[in-house]
């Protein structure tokens, strides 16, 4: 249930930039994310990590168990579909 609620949340909210159901987009194919990366998921997404590489908080749209199930859709995508990812997809 928590990952079938983060793709509705991922897919009303980072799908623009991050791709329909994390495939591709404009920005890094997030099914390729790093263990870091998806350890930070919070800091990124809720506490502004990221703003200066154009990534906007979201604290004040999500919350965090919303966050944590967006992060749990994320991984079982790239469980699930992901390939090995070029170098340039790599963060």
């Amino acid at each position: 249930q928590t990952v079938h609620k983060g793709a509705l949340l991922f897919n009303s909210h980072c799908f623009l930039c991050h791709g329909l159901n994390a495939v591709a987009g404009s920005l890094p194919d997030l099914r390729y994310s790093n263990k870091e990366t998806l350890d930070s998921v919070a800091s990124i997404v809720l506490g502004g990590a990221r703003v200066s590489d154009g990534m906007p908080s979201y604290k004040k749209i999500l919350t965090a168990k919303e966050v944590e199930a967006i992060r749990a859709y994320i991984i079982s995508r790239s469980q699930g579909t992901a390939k090995p990812a070029p170098a340039s997809q790599r963060r």
